[in-house]
């Protein structure tokens, strides 16, 4: 399925936010299960980060619009 640029740039703000969330969430953790279930969504979401910009940026995306 091909998305459009925007709906990319969507996708990579979508995945920006949840990341800023988990991070976040480790600054205030209850226990120490909250720390691996942040630190475990940030390896899981980062990755698929790149894999986003990296389409994004092969469709002509401008890269500044990522920050």
């Amino acid at each position: 399925m091909d998305y459009t640029i925007e709906e990319i740039a969507r996708l990579y703000s979508a995945l920006q936010v949840n990341k800023t969330q988990w991070f976040e969430h480790l600054q205030r953790p209850y226990n120490i299960k909250d720390i691996n279930q942040a630190e475990e969504e940030i390896r899981t979401i980062e990755p698929l980060m790149e894999k986003v910009k990296k389409d994004y940026l092969s469709h002509g995306g401008d890269p500044s619009a990522l920050l």
